[in-house]
Protein backbone atom coordinates (compact mmCIF):
# COMPACT_ATOMS: atom_id res chain seq x y z
CA UNK A 1 0.00 0.00 0.00
CA UNK A 2 1.27 3.41 -0.87
CA UNK A 3 0.91 6.46 1.37
CA UNK A 4 -0.59 9.61 -0.53
CA UNK A 5 0.99 12.99 -1.03
CA UNK A 6 -2.12 14.57 0.74
CA UNK A 7 -1.82 11.88 3.50
CA UNK A 8 1.64 13.14 4.42
CA UNK A 9 0.95 16.30 4.00
CA UNK A 10 -1.77 15.80 6.72
CA UNK A 11 -0.02 13.82 8.90
CA UNK A 12 3.41 16.81 8.64
CA UNK A 13 0.84 19.75 9.39
CA UNK A 14 -0.82 17.50 12.75
CA UNK A 15 2.71 16.72 13.71
CA UNK A 16 3.87 20.05 13.68
CA UNK A 17 0.33 21.65 15.11
CA UNK A 18 -0.52 19.75 18.10
CA UNK A 19 1.90 19.17 20.88
CA UNK A 20 2.66 15.11 21.69
CA UNK A 21 2.32 13.55 18.59
CA UNK A 22 4.73 11.31 17.23
CA UNK A 23 4.07 9.94 13.29
CA UNK A 24 5.95 6.99 12.19
CA UNK A 25 6.08 6.04 8.27
CA UNK A 26 7.20 2.76 7.02
CA UNK A 27 8.98 2.64 3.77
CA UNK A 28 9.14 -0.09 0.95
CA UNK A 29 12.82 -0.21 2.13
CA UNK A 30 11.78 -1.24 5.60
CA UNK A 31 12.79 1.84 7.72
CA UNK A 32 10.60 3.16 9.63
CA UNK A 33 11.04 7.26 9.45
CA UNK A 34 9.33 8.45 13.06
CA UNK A 35 8.96 11.75 13.75
CA UNK A 36 7.25 14.35 16.57
CA UNK A 37 7.17 13.51 20.31
CA UNK A 38 8.03 9.76 20.27
CA UNK A 39 11.22 8.89 22.68
CA UNK A 40 12.59 7.03 19.47
CA UNK A 41 11.99 9.61 16.85
CA UNK A 42 14.71 10.46 14.46
CA UNK A 43 14.12 13.91 14.06
CA UNK A 44 11.34 16.72 15.32
CA UNK A 45 7.64 17.48 14.31
CA UNK A 46 9.25 20.61 12.28
CA UNK A 47 12.17 18.80 10.91
CA UNK A 48 9.34 16.40 10.05
CA UNK A 49 7.20 18.80 8.38
CA UNK A 50 10.39 20.09 6.37
CA UNK A 51 11.28 16.88 5.08
CA UNK A 52 7.47 16.47 3.41
CA UNK A 53 7.89 19.44 1.83
CA UNK A 54 10.84 18.29 0.13
CA UNK A 55 9.48 15.27 -1.01
CA UNK A 56 12.47 13.20 -1.22
CA UNK A 57 12.01 9.95 0.08
CA UNK A 58 14.79 8.21 -2.41
CA UNK A 59 17.08 7.93 0.74
CA UNK A 60 14.70 5.92 3.08
CA UNK A 61 12.35 4.30 0.17
CA UNK A 62 8.44 5.35 -0.50
CA UNK A 63 6.19 5.44 2.26
CA UNK A 64 4.28 2.19 2.87
CA UNK A 65 2.28 2.77 5.42
CA UNK A 66 1.37 5.76 7.89
CA UNK A 67 0.34 5.78 11.47
CA UNK A 68 0.48 8.89 14.16
CA UNK A 69 0.26 8.07 17.73
CA UNK A 70 -2.25 10.15 19.34
CA UNK A 71 -4.53 10.39 15.91
CA UNK A 72 -7.92 8.07 16.09
CA UNK A 73 -6.77 6.11 12.76
CA UNK A 74 -10.93 5.56 11.46
CA UNK A 75 -10.90 9.69 11.93
CA UNK A 76 -7.65 11.00 11.53
CA UNK A 77 -8.75 13.94 14.43
CA UNK A 78 -5.81 14.11 17.69
CA UNK A 79 -8.15 14.11 20.62
CA UNK A 80 -6.92 16.40 23.94
CA UNK A 81 -9.51 16.96 26.47
CA UNK A 82 -12.03 19.56 25.02
CA UNK A 83 -10.10 19.87 21.89
CA UNK A 84 -10.09 18.33 18.38
CA UNK A 85 -7.45 19.00 15.80
CA UNK A 86 -8.12 18.17 12.53
CA UNK A 87 -6.53 19.09 8.93
CA UNK A 88 -9.05 20.66 6.24
CA UNK A 89 -7.54 20.64 2.59
CA UNK A 90 -8.65 24.40 2.45
CA UNK A 91 -6.77 27.77 2.74
CA UNK A 92 -7.39 28.83 5.98
CA UNK A 93 -9.59 31.91 4.44
CA UNK A 94 -11.75 29.32 2.86
CA UNK A 95 -12.12 27.47 6.00
CA UNK A 96 -13.19 29.83 7.64
CA UNK A 97 -15.82 30.75 4.92
CA UNK A 98 -16.99 27.40 4.58
CA UNK A 99 -17.93 26.87 8.01
CA UNK A 100 -19.51 30.35 8.59
CA UNK A 101 -21.52 29.30 5.95
CA UNK A 102 -22.19 25.76 7.15
CA UNK A 103 -22.84 27.90 10.86
CA UNK A 104 -22.08 24.55 12.19
CA UNK A 105 -19.48 25.91 15.25
CA UNK A 106 -21.50 27.58 18.02
CA UNK A 107 -21.30 28.53 21.51
CA UNK A 108 -20.35 25.98 23.67
CA UNK A 109 -17.81 25.20 20.57
CA UNK A 110 -15.39 27.67 19.15
CA UNK A 111 -13.01 27.05 15.98
CA UNK A 112 -9.30 28.02 15.37
CA UNK A 113 -7.62 27.69 11.74
CA UNK A 114 -4.14 27.61 11.28
CA UNK A 115 -3.01 27.59 7.43
CA UNK A 116 0.16 25.98 6.07
CA UNK A 117 0.81 27.55 2.93
CA UNK A 118 3.75 25.20 2.32
CA UNK A 119 1.80 22.29 2.57
CA UNK A 120 -1.03 23.30 1.06
CA UNK A 121 -3.48 22.72 3.92
CA UNK A 122 -4.96 24.19 7.60
CA UNK A 123 -5.22 22.34 10.73
CA UNK A 124 -8.16 23.27 12.71
CA UNK A 125 -8.86 23.59 16.41
CA UNK A 126 -11.65 23.02 17.89
CA UNK A 127 -12.80 23.13 21.09
CA UNK A 128 -15.85 23.42 24.23
CA UNK A 129 -14.88 26.94 25.74
CA UNK A 130 -16.20 27.45 29.32
CA UNK A 131 -15.25 24.39 31.08
CA UNK A 132 -12.73 23.59 34.07
CA UNK A 133 -11.66 20.53 33.60
CA UNK A 134 -12.70 18.87 29.69
CA UNK A 135 -13.36 15.52 29.57
CA UNK A 136 -11.25 13.55 27.07
CA UNK A 137 -14.56 11.51 26.05
CA UNK A 138 -16.83 14.08 24.57
CA UNK A 139 -19.48 12.80 22.22
CA UNK A 140 -20.59 16.23 20.85
CA UNK A 141 -17.05 17.45 20.36
CA UNK A 142 -16.39 14.68 17.94
CA UNK A 143 -19.89 14.80 16.17
CA UNK A 144 -18.77 18.39 15.78
CA UNK A 145 -15.72 17.51 14.56
CA UNK A 146 -17.12 15.07 11.80
CA UNK A 147 -19.24 17.69 10.84
CA UNK A 148 -16.83 19.97 10.45
CA UNK A 149 -14.18 17.80 8.17
CA UNK A 150 -17.59 16.83 6.15
CA UNK A 151 -18.18 20.55 5.91
CA UNK A 152 -14.08 21.35 4.65
CA UNK A 153 -14.31 18.78 2.25
CA UNK A 154 -17.15 19.04 0.53
CA UNK A 155 -16.08 22.50 -0.04
CA UNK A 156 -12.47 21.66 -1.24
CA UNK A 157 -14.62 19.33 -3.58
CA UNK A 158 -17.05 21.58 -4.94
CA UNK A 159 -14.49 23.67 -5.07
CA UNK A 160 -12.25 21.73 -7.60
CA UNK A 161 -14.84 20.00 -9.44
CA UNK A 162 -16.12 20.86 -12.72
CA UNK A 163 -20.14 19.89 -12.66
CA UNK A 164 -21.59 19.85 -15.98
CA UNK A 165 -25.07 21.72 -16.35
CA UNK A 166 -27.28 19.69 -17.76
CA UNK A 167 -29.98 21.54 -20.02
CA UNK A 168 -33.22 20.25 -20.78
Amino acid sequence: MTVTAPQLRSAAALTAAVQGLACRVDTAEGRCVIAGAATDAQMCALAFRQFVIKGDWSDVGAPTCLAIDGVDPTTGFAAKPGERYLVSPLSPQATIAALREAGCVAPPFQAMVRGDDELAVSVVRLSRVGVDSPALEDPELDELSLEVFSTCLIAHLTGTTDVPTHHP
